[in-house]
C-alpha cells in the first residue's frame, strides 16, 4: 500500500496538483506558494528579521506514526542537497504543531550554522529570491540524527508520509 501511495503521490506532485487526501501541513504565519515575512528572517549577515520560526500545525496523520520529523531545507543554496535552516527529530506522534521550543523527547538538531535550532534564511543580496522547503514527516519508528544527511538515511523504510510547504524569500 506505501508503494501505491507514494506512487501516487509522486505523479500528483509532478503534474503540479497537491493532493487532498493524507497528511496535511498547515501554518497560520506561511503560505505555500507565498513570500516568507521579514519576522521570520535571520539577524544577521544583513538581514534584519527576528530569527524567530514560522508555527505550524498538521492533520491526517496516519496509522502507524511513531514519530514526525520536521526540516526547512534552502535547495537553492550552493550547497550539495541544500542549506538546512532546521531539523526536529523526535516529535511525538500525540503531537499536532510546532512553534516554540519542541515538545520533549523531540530534539532541534544541527542546522547548516552549527546551530542547534532554527535559524532563518539570509540569502545573498542579489540572488533570485531562494525556496524554502518546509516538510513534515510521519515516521513509523523514532529516528535519531546527528545532521540532516543522517536523518535522510536513519529514515529510509520508515516514511509513512510527508507534507510540504514551500516559500521563497529574497533580498
Amino acid at each position: 500500500m506505501r508503494t501505491f501511495f507514494g506512487l501516487t503521490l509522486a505523479l500528483a506532485m509532478l503534474a503540479g496538483a497537491r493532493p487532498s487526501f493524507g497528511l496535511t501541513l498547515m501554518s497560520p504565519d506561511v503560505r505555500d506558494g507565498g513570500t516568507l515575512a521579514t519576522v521570520f528572517t535571520l539577524d544577521a549577515y544583513g538581514c534584519t528579521g527576528k530569527n524567530r520560526p514560522p508555527r505550524l500545525a498538521w492533520s491526517h496523520v496516519p496509522a502507524g506514526t511513531k514519530a514526525f520529523a520536521l526540516a526547512m531545507v534552502d535547495p537553492d543554496a550552493p550547497k550539495p542537497g541544500g542549506f538546512v535552516h532546521w531539523l526536529v527529530v523526535g516529535i511525538p506522534p500525540s503531537a499536532r504543531r510546532l512553534g516554540g521550543p519542541p515538545a520533549p523527547p523531540a530534539s532541534v538538531d544541527r542546522n547548516d550554522f552549527g546551530k542547534l535550532s532554527y535559524s532563518g534564511p539570509c540569502p545573498p543580496a542579489g540572488d533570485p529570491p531562494h525556496h524554502y522547503h518546509i516538510t513534515l514527516t510521519a515516521l513509523d519508528a523514532n529516528v535519531a540524527a546527528r545532521s540532516y544527511a543522517d536523518f535522510l538515511q536513519q529514515r529510509r523504510g520508515h516514511v509513512l508520509a510527508t507534507a510540504h510547504i514551500t516559500v521563497r524569500f529574497g533580498r
